[in-house]
């Protein structure tokens, strides 16, 4: 009987695409790169909210949020706003506007976080903010 239950526990979690999307649940990660780059002034990072469907967080120069999509592995963001703030470098800030456009896809790979193109090529890393 308590395979039965923990069988139909697994298989509800399933079916509802929570298993993969927990996750993500509420958790900040950093950027360690964005299209091969491995060298930042100021580390971007990103907060996902699977309940309010949001993310947050810091593009290297300016705070930004924004809606997110996310449904088993398929992942993608809309209304991103920012502050706009003028830093000294804005590269790593335009780097990261820009990849988060061709986002489609993630999986994570030995604890990264890696976001990919509709073609299938890796446009974000990230590792887990440990608290």
């Amino acid at each position: 009987m308590r395979e039965i239950v923990i069988l139909a526990f697994f298989l509800s979690m399933v079916s509802c695409g929570n298993v993969s999307n927990n996750i993500l649940k509420s958790e900040l990660w950093h950027i360690i790169e964005i299209g091969g780059v491995l060298d930042f002034e100021k580390q971007p990072s990103i907060g996902f909210d699977i309940a309010e469907s949001r993310i947050t967080g810091n593009s290297g120069c300016n705070n930004f949020f924004g809606k997110l999509n996310i449904d088993k592995d398929k992942i993608s963001f809309e209304n991103v706003g920012a502050t706009r703030m003028a830093c000294p470098d804005m590269s790593t800030e335009d780097l990261f506007f820009k990849a988060l456009d061709e986002i489609s896809s993630y999986e994570i790979v030995d604890n990264v976080l890696h976001l990919y193109s509709l073609d299938g090529s890796i446009v974000m890393k990230l590792e887990q903010l440990l608290k």
